[in-house]
């Protein structure tokens, strides 16, 4: 090459580092780069190795030094003059790679440890795990200042807490990964890796620096983008899970205006800081068509009051129609913004959830626009009256916490006999009476604190007021004291069911729920469907593979409906005149591989029924009885397999588990009144007990008492 080209090859090295603002120096140190390189005998190791090490000396005095460096033609010369530039503790350490045969593979800790040994790090006041970060450390400065061109770094078991400086010195770096390392500060060059597109942090980085902003070509941050002032200059960014709005500079809701490169999904929080329309609009959602799934949250306190922002700013927070996925939570008001009106305007909508909203009383009112929608979930809808428009495409619904949404049919409301309800209500008073002596009212305590909300918020629908039962029912919950009242309790509370009962079944209109013949998973949790109702819901799921029945104290049986022959999984949580009705219903249901109860009760009932079909999997969750035991049909020892309990109040699990003979699994899950294991079946393969320290600390090898039982067992997972 001749002398212009060896000139720009060496100024290219010499000047890669940090760009020198001040015009006069960068003149001086122009003129002594064009004298050295003259000196160089145009040896492109030479010009790489010296330019490279000038390219980190923005101090005059080291470039004519380097001038002054005798045999610049010989490349041995450069390397000297760069290794005499090292620290003094890296120049040993460089040194004693030397004895290493050349081409010799080493992995980082193998090195590092022979670097202790020879007594190379800085021993002083240091332990040898603190020696070996320290080591650990030079290795990376080393493999930093000679991967000046590198794009991937990805490290794996860097056991320091600092990255270096020097990583900011990597200028083509586009892939950086600490995922797997113990980095938890992270330096202010990082912000100068202008082509950097991935950036990968470990949980324990708690602080990020302050002009990560700057690096307009950042693709991924893997979750803290929330975190970052000013995103919304990271114009290329692709993913940003979450974005909380603030009332502070940098974290204003416009900084998603220019994020139009945004896909997969993401969570908008803290709307309650967004002022109007105006401001919502600047965002520019409509923008975002490579958006998957979009949530909308404000804060859910003050959940019952009207908010007349809410609506303004949904309106201004119109979404791409791209979207597949939406989800509003905790908007106060009672009205749709137009987007959410117009038929047409959503392309490929297919999962629509309501969280927390508290005045809304139907669904979007068009059919049309949730035409493609194949899940709906709605969540504490307080005021959710009617549940009309469903998408015939529907495959999976789920409705939790809309006490006011109620199920009846025509010939209940025209059959109904209120005799027959006060008759019931004495029996009911009975049984009730029993299970309060099973469990000395924990049972009652517990259903007693999930219907109190549920009865104030339809009291409004009753004939009688209810405030004073109420009142008497709150009383006791907030002292804790419902042993020594147990007959006003349960006359206060049936008093307020009977007058639920009547606001159920004195309506003048019926409401079914009538669902499309597609639907697979069905969820009913906290909202009310009587008997005949579900019979006909349920009679038209040709395609049902899971029902979820979550506290209804109007249902009393479970339909003989075909579609109890073909379930894969079914939940039958907190209905107490199920669990008091359980023979009728036992003999009606077959489970093809989860049943789910919160009572052993119901569960044994549906153990001896004649032709019930044991499931593989079985889980007890929320019992509050004090005790419990299987009964022993021939078919379960021989089917269990997988057997949960979680969040139970039992003080001993079964004592006859060891006859299930086929059982593998075993999970037991905030458990905390159980300190002990009885005897386990040879079959049990795993065994897993999280959130239970008693019983954890009575399993501990070699001592606990419980470890000869599960010694045995292969897999232990105890959390």
């Amino acid at each position: 090459m001749d002398d212009a080209e060896f000139l720009s090859l060496f100024k290219q090295y010499a000047f890669s580092g940090a760009e020198i603002k001040d015009q006069l120096l960068r003149m001086k140190l122009e003129h002594i780069a064009e004298e050295t390189a003259k000196r160089l005998g145009q040896c492109p190791l030479a010009a790489k190795v010296l330019g490279s090490r000038l390219s980190r000396k923005k101090d005059i005095t080291e470039w004519k030094a380097a001038l002054k460096l005798n045999d610049l033609t010989e490349p041995f010369t450069a390397l000297l003059w760069s290794y005499e530039k090292l620290d003094p503790h890296l120049q040993r350490c460089f040194l004693y790679c030397s004895l290493f045969p050349k081409g010799y593979s080493y992995k980082p800790d193998e090195l590092v440890h022979l670097w202790v040994a020879e007594g190379l790090v800085d021993s002083c006041s240091l332990s040898r795990r603190a020696m070996e970060e320290v080591g650990r450390d030079y290795f990376t400065e080393m493999m930093l200042r000679n991967l000046k061109k590198m794009r991937v770094l990805y490290l794996s078991f860097y056991n320091s807490s600092k990255l270096p400086e020097s990583v900011g010195e990597l200028k083509h770096l586009r892939y950086l990964n600490l995922r797997r390392t113990l980095v938890s500060e992270l330096p202010r060059s990082l912000c100068i890796l202008h082509h950097l597109q991935l950036l990968h942090l470990n949980y324990m980085v708690k602080k990020l620096p302050d002009k990560l902003c700057n690096l307009s070509k950042l693709q991924h941050l893997g979750g803290y983008e929330n975190r970052i002032p000013n995103v919304g200059k990271l114009t290329s960014l692709q993913h940003m899970h979450i974005f909380s709005v603030q009332k502070k500079q940098g974290y204003e809701l416009r900084q998603l205006k220019d994020l139009n490169e945004l896909g997969g999904s993401l969570t908008v929080k803290n709307l309650d800081n967004v002022t109007g329309k105006d401001e919502a609009s600047e965002s520019m959602l409509y923008k975002k068509n490579h958006l998957k799934k979009l949530s909308l949250v404000w804060n859910s306190e003050n959940g019952m009051d009207a908010d007349t922002l809410h609506l303004d700013i949904l309106e201004g927070l119109r979404p791409s129609p791209q979207l597949s996925g939406l989800t509003i939570e905790g908007y106060r008001s009672g009205t749709y913004p137009s987007w959410l009106i117009e038929p047409s305007y959503f392309e490929n909508l297919e999962c629509f959830e309501l969280n927390g909203c508290s005045l809304l009383e139907r669904l979007p009112p068009d059919t049309e626009l949730l035409r493609h929608c194949s899940m709906l979930n709605i969540k504490n809808v307080p005021n959710l009256k009617t549940l009309s428009c469903l998408p015939s495409g529907l495959t999976e619904l789920s409705i939790c916490g809309c006490p006011l949404l109620t199920f009846v049919t025509n010939n209940e409301l025209e059959q109904h006999d209120l005799w027959q309800t006060k008759m019931k209500k004495g029996d009911l008073a009975s049984k009730l009476a029993s299970m309060w002596e099973v469990d000395s009212g924990s049972h009652i305590w517990n259903m007693l604190s999930e219907d109190c909300s549920s009865l104030k918020q339809i009291m409004t629908l009753m004939d009688d007021d209810i405030s004073q039962h109420l009142q008497i029912i709150g009383s006791a919950l907030e002292e804790h004291d419902i042993i020594s009242v147990k007959e006003n309790i349960i006359w206060a509370w049936l008093f307020c069911h009977e007058q639920r009962i009547r606001a159920i079944y004195g309506r003048t209109m019926e409401l079914p729920l009538i669902l499309p013949s597609g639907l697979r998973k069905l969820s009913l949790s906290s909202c009310t469907i009587t008997d005949e109702a579900l019979a006909i819901c349920l009679g038209g799921l040709t395609s049902l593979e899971s029902l979820h029945l979550e506290y209804n104290t109007a249902l009393t049986t479970l339909p003989s409906e075909s579609v109890f022959q073909h379930l894969k999984q079914v939940s039958l949580i907190d209905a107490p005149n199920l669990t008091a009705n359980a023979k009728c219903i036992s003999q009606f249901l077959r489970v093809q591989e989860v049943l789910t109860v919160s009572s052993s009760v119901l569960l044994n009932h549906m153990l001896r029924a004649e032709g019930f079909t044991v499931p593989p999997n079985l889980r007890l969750t929320h019992c509050k009885e004090p005790s419990v035991s299987f009964e022993e049909p021939t078919n379960l020892s021989s089917v269990v397999k997988r057997l949960e309990f979680w969040t139970c109040e039992m003080e001993s699990l079964p004592r006859n588990l060891k006859f299930l003979s086929s059982l593998e699994s075993l999970y037991v899950v905030d458990c905390s009144n159980i300190v002990s294991l009885p005897h386990l079946p040879s079959s049990l393969q795993s065994i897993s007990i999280w959130a239970c320290d008693a019983l954890k600390e009575n399993c501990r090898e070699p001592n606990g008492e419980s470890w000869p039982k599960i010694s045995h067992i292969r897999l232990k997972d105890f959390r």
